[in-house]
């Protein structure tokens, strides 16, 4: 899989501990299926710009937070 995704994967995994969340409750803030949640944190898929932007919401940070450091 692609370092970028693999990073950003870690990144959104981290974001979400650092704010206490768990998968299941980052995943229903957002509006995305806990299973694709896990999904794009273990960077077994792809993330779409619209779920970038829910995972976003979800975590209470800009969408460029996300990709800080990668």
């Amino acid at each position: 899989m692609d370092r970028t995704i693999t990073r950003l994967g870690a990144r959104i995994r981290s974001i979400r501990e650092e704010k206490g969340l768990s998968r299941e409750e980052a995943a229903h803030r957002g509006g995305i299926h806990a299973t694709h949640w896990s999904a794009i944190e273990l960077s077994n898929t792809n993330a779409t710009v619209a779920t970038l932007v829910g995972i976003a919401e979800a975590l209470d940070v800009r969408l460029e937070d996300l990709f800080k450091g990668l």
